[in-house]
């Protein structure tokens, strides 16, 4: 099996897989929801395909014709994808704790009770609550809210 490198576009491929009905996507839907350019979407795929994260389904035909392509995680991909979002979460709930503090929320607000469920729940519905919070793509390491209190 090939070495497999997680790069922010393979995240994003993952994350985008993880959040579709059955894990199954297409190429060009995945290329629209994440920004990727087709070709490094194409590229993502076959190298998840690859590595046994994910597998190609048999064509089927849209309806304007053109042949698609689907692919789906396997148990391998999906778990994959779980650590993923896993590992964006903490950011995530760091970010909600800063947007607090520069409202000057009180303590226990909604926001803080979000960063907390992020930082102590291990449940697949918080996925969602972490994209809300940092988007589609993998965040930078810099936290825009503590960047911009810090000017």
């Amino acid at each position: 099996m090939p070495t497999f490198k997680l790069t922010s576009a393979t995240t994003m491929v993952l994350l985008s897989l993880a959040g579709a009905d059955d894990h199954t996507s297409f190429a060009h839907r995945i290329a629209n929801e994440t920004g990727l350019t087709p070709t490094t979407t194409a590229s993502v795929m076959r190298r998840l395909i690859d590595g046994g994260f994910a597998e190609r389904l048999p064509e089927q035909v849209s309806t304007h014709g053109t042949p698609r392509r689907p692919i789906q995680l396997t148990a391998a991909g999906i778990g994959l994808a779980r650590a993923c979002d896993v590992k964006r979460r903490p950011q995530a709930a760091h970010r909600l704790r800063c947007i607090a503090a520069a409202l000057n929320l009180p303590a226990g607000n909604p926001l803080a009770q979000a960063a907390d469920r992020l930082d102590h729940e291990r449940n697949d519905q918080l996925s969602t609550l972490t994209q809300a919070v940092l988007g589609p793509t993998p965040a930078s390491s810099v936290c825009p809210v503590c960047t911009a209190l810090a000017r």
